[in-house]
């Protein structure tokens, strides 16, 4: 039991005093021991009193360890110095991070990409936050404050990449005022006058709405509507009745009489000294961290690293980096390729291989891992936004990184491709609010400004084309019809006289009347003929199909009065036929 209890205190770095605590207990179990001795208890006593001495010892020597580590989110800690100061250091940034997204209305606010914390010694860097290997960096040296210049530059990168952009002017207000807070562990206190030549009328206006008693909550909204879009002019109107000119007068008054008060700002209940979980670093885990500032220094630390075989696909990495910084492609792309062989989980370095790997298809599987690994990465969405022209993943890119103007430029264009106008002018509203500069703002409202007259322009040629093409669609039709009639006509005026049916003249289907007497009826077979007297001394010899009520070789000499066909035949020597006598 009590091996297992050494053994687990190894894990923990240990402060002084837990280092002071076993010493007494170990003293003075001495004590008690001298007393028995000579007692069956010796022994145990002994055994006790060395197992707590190695204990001691074992701690002593976790203290002396150069590196821990420890992590509130976004913000981590890489520290060599010692404990206290370094807690007390990440515990700030922590409350400051805290303060900015209660006022803003995201108490989630993160930094974009997360932020370490390099607490070093011994250091001879500025304390100015820079984009290192993966992540931003802030190096601080032993007992160096957070100064209001660090909480200023780490401020402007919440507001940059965590909220929709707020007006310039504002923003900078903003900034400076909460560069001043004062931070002691969960107590966080804002409202301290900076020096005189940043005491701007911005800032006089943020500092009288977080202050003062009588804009009590004032501020947050006021900023929830500037992120929305709104201007200043409503939004100040919306939080405190007065347009944006009057509240800038008050401020203005405020700022002359120099007194400003200070306020309790939104604070985290965090005890870092105690809720902290640390963790025991390597040499080699340092020497990383400090190799990943990329500044000179850190191309001979990443290749001791390959030289020993640690850390092989940060190293890796690191080196791809400094060759793109020096504009070196192939070099970039040679080290990118070692490392994602590795199997690196760092998304980041996915992206950076995609974006110099020259075969399509090896780019297009690096981002679609990148986002396997970190789904929520808004620049692998615009990457695989851009290879696909695909709406979805830039509206992805701006809902993770909404104040980046070129993701929601790229969502305007493919808005606009699919005839999204009116999409695509929200947008590019976005866009404009959202741009770093006063060019990109002014194309982004050329852009925006000019969508009605294109959705006029389109709607009226969609409408053109519709008529065209019902015009087009009975025009078919017509030369359709046309083209079949006129074939008609070219059959029947084409076919030779001897084809066809012969026509019957028309004396032979109008019958002709025939009045006289019967004279004779001969009986030829199956056939019979009859021989009719007429008025003017002539005969007409006709066929009868039906022979009933005729006999045969008779001379009747009765009067009959019919009609026949003409349909001669010299053979029979008969003028037509009937169907039978009356």
């Amino acid at each position: 039991m009590y091996c297992a209890q050494v053994t687990a205190s190894i894990s923990i770095h240990p402060s002084r005093t837990a280092i002071a605590v076993w010493a007494k207990r170990a003293a003075l179990l001495l004590w008690s021991q001298r007393k028995n001795a000579n007692s069956g208890a010796s022994l145990r006593g002994v055994v006790l009193l060395a197992l707590l001495v190695i204990h001691v010892s074992a701690l002593t020597a976790a203290a002396a360890n150069k590196w821990f580590s420890t992590s509130t989110g976004s913000v981590e800690l890489v520290s060599n110095a010692p404990q206290r100061p370094s807690l007390d250091a990440v515990g700030q940034v922590e409350q400051l991070r805290y303060a900015i997204g209660e006022l803003i209305g995201n108490p989630a606010l993160a930094f974009l990409p997360p932020l370490r914390l390099l607490i070093l010694k011994q250091a001879d860097l500025p304390p100015t936050l820079r984009q290192g290997r993966s992540r931003l960096t802030l190096p601080l040296s032993t007992g160096q404050p957070v100064s209001p210049a660090v909480f200023q530059s780490l401020a402007r990168q919440l507001l940059q990449t965590g909220t929709a952009r707020l007006p310039l002017e504002f923003a900078e207000g903003l900034i400076t005022f909460v560069s001043t807070v004062e931070i002691h562990g969960a107590h966080v206190i804002w409202g301290a006058p900076p020096p005189a030549s940043q005491r701007t009328l911005s800032w006089a206006r943020v500092h009288m709405l977080a202050t003062q008693p009588s804009y009590y909550g004032k501020l947050r909204i006021i900023l929830f509507n500037l992120q929305k879009g709104v201007a200043l002019d409503p939004a100040f109107r919306n939080a405190t009745g007065k347009n944006d000119a009057e509240f800038t007068a008050e401020a203005e008054r405020y700022l002359n009489t120099g007194q400003f008060a200070t306020a309790d700002a939104p604070s985290r209940t965090l005890n870092a000294q105690r809720d902290l979980k640390l963790a025991v670093l390597n040499d080699e885990d340092g020497k990383l961290a400090v190799a990943d500032l990329l500044d000179t220094r850190s191309e001979a630390a990443y290749r001791g690293m390959l030289e020993r075989k640690k850390h092989m696909a940060e190293a890796y990495d690191g080196l791809g980096q400094l060759a793109v910084q020096r504009n070196d492609p192939h070099a970039a792309l040679e080290n990118f390729t070692q490392a994602v062989e590795l199997e690196s989980k760092d998304a980041s370095l996915w992206l950076a291989y995609a974006k110099v790997e020259t075969d399509r298809v090896k780019a297009g599987d690096a981002i679609a891992h990148a986002l396997e690994l970190d789904p929520e990465n808004a620049k692998a969405h615009y990457l695989l936004g851009v290879r696909k022209n695909d709406p979805v993943q830039f509206e992805l890119a701006t809902t993770f990184s909404p104040q980046n103007a070129l993701y929601w430029d790229a969502l305007a264009t493919a808005y606009l491709d699919q005839n999204r106008f009116a999409d695509a002018a929200r947008a590019w509203r976005s866009a404009e609010q959202n741009a770093p500069d006063d060019v990109m703002r002014e194309r982004m409202h050329k852009a925006w400004s000019g969508m009605e007259a294109k959705r006029l322009d389109f709607e009226t040629a969609e409408r053109r084309n519709s008529e065209l093409a019902a015009q087009l669609k009975i025009d078919q039709l017509k030369s359709k019809s046309l083209a079949q009639l006129h074939a008609a006509e070219t059959r029947v005026n084409t076919v030779p006289a001897t084809e066809g049916p012969t026509p019957v003249p028309w004396d032979e289907v109008m019958p002709v009347e025939l009045k006289g007497t019967l004279k004779q009826v001969d009986c030829l077979g199956a056939r019979t003929r009859v021989t009719i007297a007429v008025s003017d001394g002539t005969t007409v010899k006709l066929m009868v199909k039906a022979r009933k009520g005729l006999v045969c070789a008779s001379t009747p000499n009765r009067p009959v009065a019919t009609e026949y066909l003409k349909r001669p035949d010299e053979k029979l020597g008969t003028a037509g036929e009937i169907e039978k006598l009356p």
